[in-house]
């Protein structure tokens, strides 16, 4: 079944609004988002780590530094411009290693945000993969996320003999993976993988409830911002905050546990990662925003609660699985998230579908369609004197009609009638008037199509001692 054939009303549904994103048409997006960020020039991103050994357990861990604590470890300077292989016996940087290595410095890295340079971006392998269909990932809710970046940069502190410590300098650049084993590193990027739990409802078995509840309420400012929830920018973010599925890690994606870089990098992306989960910060947040609310004209809809599930495509491409926004509206509660049994996409030329749960779409047209009722339903009147002068005018109705709303076709019908009567002489036999005032208006759904069919029409019948005469005065 396809997208055609969806009904957000029927039982197990209920969603107010769900749009469906092709896994193709998502890394397509997400992929021109990195590179125009990368071509903005945006400043690297750094990170500085000490190891800390606890006193009463003995168990070592790393921390992540404050900008003031960089400032004071370094003193300012680059520790990214030290040459590689450097030891404090070089009297050039003895002091500035030596300060490192009191201070229990492990290592800091320096990240570009945007693509690998020289490869083109279709070369690159796909940012967001819509794993449903993988066995291990038995959870319509979890995705896999590959992160790259233009250009990655670590540093590292490591003692190689008694009191000789030594920098060491790892790039990108100059230490990529050599998969046909010539020697020289390819230009490949640092690929990271991890699995995120698209999951943000706040169930306590989810990673979501487990964060600060003031780290919830802005991730929730900003999902619910309605100009921007559905942008790459919000995905890029969603990506990467920390909702981890249980006992998920980041892999280095491109490298051989053999290779001598991949403990590092792991040691790296594990220990980052756990770092930002603990308090609920957002990776590489500082590059990426959502788009400004004065963007776009206010949203119809306004949703209040959100989440995600991936639909996978019944003929097995991979491309056509799409990632699937949840949304209600109205503070209505979010149902128990459950796959769809139908085909959102069928076709690789079309990016996405948007659908609107049926009553809640005819609400709206309500909403919108029934002022302009009260611009057409006016209450006749009308006065007439034995001399034989007339008088007809118009009122406005009240209360404002409004349209009776329907499951079925036509979904909106409305019906007016009002008269007005007067009369001179016994029984009206010098001078009368009567004036009706009709109106009909039916809103009908034919495939893609809304039809709105509108009729009106004000009837006169006069009559005098001399003349009658009657008809529509307008139809």
């Amino acid at each position: 079944m396809s997208a055609s054939n969806s009904n957000l009303s029927s039982a197990g549904y209920n969603y107010d609004l769900v749009s469906a994103l092709s896994q193709d048409a998502l890394n397509n997006s997400l992929k021109a988002l990195l590179g125009n960020l990368g071509s903005k020039g945006i400043d690297p991103i750094t990170a500085y780590y000490v190891k800390q050994t606890d006193p009463v357990t003995g168990t070592t861990t790393e921390r992540l530094l404050t900008p003031d604590e960089v400032q004071t470890l370094t003193n300012g300077y680059d520790v990214f411009s030290i040459p590689n292989n450097t030891t404090n016996q070089n009297p050039e940087y003895a002091n500035v290693i030596v300060n490192l290595a009191n201070a229990g410095f492990a290592y800091a890295f320096e990240v570009t945000i945007g693509l690998p340079p020289e490869i083109p971006s279709y070369a690159l392998p796909d940012i967001l993969i819509l794993n449903q269909s993988d066995p291990k990932l038995d959870d319509p809710q979890t995705v896999t996320y590959k992160s790259y970046y233009q250009t990655f940069k670590i540093v590292e502190l490591n003692y190689i003999s008694f009191g000789v410590a030594q920098i060491t300098q790892l790039s990108q650049d100059t230490f990529g993976s050599d998969s046909d084993s010539d020697g020289v590193p390819d230009n490949d990027p640092w690929i990271f993988e991890w699995q995120v739990n698209m999951n943000l409802s706040a169930q306590t078995t989810t990673a979501f409830n487990n964060l600060p509840a003031d780290v919830q309420q802005n991730l929730k400012d900003m999902k619910f911002n309605t100009n921007s929830m559905f942008s790459m920018q919000q995905l890029y973010l969603d990506l990467n905050s920390p909702r981890l599925t249980n006992g998920a890690s980041p892999d280095v994606f491109n490298f051989l546990p053999s290779d001598s870089i991949y403990a590092t990098l792991n040691s790296f992306a594990s220990n980052y990662w756990t770092i930002l989960q603990n308090n609920g910060g957002v990776i590489f947040n500082t590059a990426i925003k959502p788009v400004s609310t004065n963007d776009y004209p206010p949203s119809s809809i306004v949703p209040t609660a959100v989440n995600f599930v991936v639909s996978p495509y019944s003929g097995g491409t991979q491309g056509l699985y799409t990632l699937d926004y949840l949304i209600m509206s109205n503070n209505r509660t979010m149902p128990t998230i459950t796959p769809f049994n139908w085909d959102w996409v069928n076709d690789d030329s079309v990016q996405g579908v948007m659908a609107v749960r049926r009553d809640l779409f005819i609400s709206y047209l309500n909403s919108a369609l029934s002022p302009a009722l009260a611009k057409i339903c006016y209450d006749p009147n009308v006065d007439v004197d034995f001399d034989g002068s007339c008088e007809i005018w118009m009122t406005p109705t009240s209360p404002s009609p409004a349209y009776n709303a329907h499951t079925s076709n036509p979904v909106l019908d409305f019906s007016f009638s009002k008269e007005a009567h007067d009369k001179a002489g016994v029984v009206g036999a010098i001078f009368q008037v009567t004036v009706d005032v009709n109106i009909t208006s039916n809103v009908t759904f034919s495939g893609n199509t809304i039809i709105v069919s509108t009729i009106m029409s004000v009837y006169a019948d006069i009559y005098t001692l001399f003349a009658h005469t009657k008809g529509y005065a307008l139809a």
